[in-house]
């Protein structure tokens, strides 16, 4: 009986120890693995911080490298520009020119486009330029409507006209027409 005794002894024993071993095993491991687990979040953190500031630092050259560009190619940019609206306005300007020499009555020509906006039936004034209008044949004028009066102005440029009808003020110079489209160009 006391052999009985002993074996069952040292069995609990056995199993005590073991469990108790078993025990302090996990505590320990579980001490591990939240030290492994602590270290990893800190090399993670340390690893994300360093990412940060190289993004941040190549996000910074990338911006300086933008505002170079920008200032080295926006002179080009406004050169080619201005090149290119002082060739269409010099072309727009021999065309015009060239117009001009070719038409048999650019006066009139200049009267009919400026009371292209003036109504039929409403009384018109067309100023011309003095010249001009001591050139024009009294037919021309006579052939206008009977609510237009024709008058001189030393403002009005050559082969011009200006009309007026109510708050409508028609201006068919050809000199007005370049600086419309020279501001359309934004030159």
């Amino acid at each position: 009986m006391y052999a009985e005794e002993l074996a069952r002894l040292r069995a609990q024993a056995r199993t005590e120890g073991f469990a108790a071993g078993h025990a302090e095993g996990l505590l320990a491991a579980e001490s591990v693995v939240a030290e492994v687990e602590r270290e990893a979040q800190e090399r993670l953190a340390e690893v994300q911080a360093r990412w940060e500031r190289r993004l941040v630092s190549a996000t910074a050259a990338l911006a300086a490298a933008a505002r170079q560009l920008e200032e080295h190619a926006r002179p080009v940019a406004d050169d080619i520009r201005d090149s290119i609206v002082a060739a269409v306005l010099g072309l727009l300007e021999e065309l015009l020119d060239r117009e001009l020499a070719l038409a048999t009555d650019p006066v009139m020509d200049a009267v009919r486009r400026a009371l292209t906006f003036c109504p039929d039936d409403a009384p018109a004034v067309v100023r011309l330029h003095p010249d001009d209008l001591a050139e024009v044949p009294e037919g021309s004028l006579a052939g206008l409507p009977g609510s237009v009066r024709v008058v001189a102005d030393p403002s009005v440029e050559r082969a011009g006209a200006v009309a007026e009808s109510g708050p409508r003020r028609i201006d068919a110079q050809l000199g007005s027409a370049l600086a419309r489209v020279q501001a359309v160009l934004g030159a």
